[in-house]
């Protein structure tokens, strides 16, 4: 004797488990199924007592439907051979385009980095140091006048 859980007798013969609790409180003669109530108040339906078409519906809900091999699947299933197919090709080929896009992008960092050292190492056309006589006196500033201006202490100027 097999004990079987409402909702899958429910799913074999198409209904809801609320419309097979009513069917079981109206006593209705026509479905021969036996029932237990268990010691908490579960109820779990006897699957010899069931008729032979929902039997067998049992049978395919309550069987494990990925113990059936690949092969298998592939050859007796046209829905399983056509959407695996195309979901594992769409998933190599985003994967695929992910990879090219992230290689690209740290070919152009390198590539930016690179531009950046190169002009680093560029010499410079800028004359910060020049040889002057020590012996004489000169200007080695644009203008003497710029030179006593920077020297003046700068007002205060408020910003209202």
């Amino acid at each position: 004797m097999a004990l079987v859980k409402p909702n899958i007798i429910a799913e074999a013969l198409g209904i809801t488990t609320n419309a097979l609790r009513k069917r079981r409180f109206r006593n209705s003669t026509k479905d021969n199924m036996d029932y237990i109530v268990t010691d908490k108040g579960r109820v779990m339906y006897n699957t010899d007592t069931l008729a032979p078409n929902v039997r067998d519906n049992v049978e395919k809900i309550t069987t494990k439907r990925t113990k059936q091999s690949h092969d298998h699947l592939m050859k007796s299933n046209f829905r399983y051979a056509n959407s695996l197919g195309k979901v594992n090709e769409r998933r190599k080929r985003i994967h695929d385009q992910e990879v090219k896009r992230k290689a690209e992008q740290l070919l152009e960092r390198e590539r930016q980095a690179n531009e950046r050292l190169s002009k680093s190492r560029e010499p410079s056309l800028k004359k910060y140091v020049s040889w002057v006589n020590p012996n004489t006196m000169g200007n080695y500033w644009n203008s003497i006048q710029d030179y006593e201006k920077s020297k003046n202490k700068k007002p205060f100027r408020g910003y209202y």
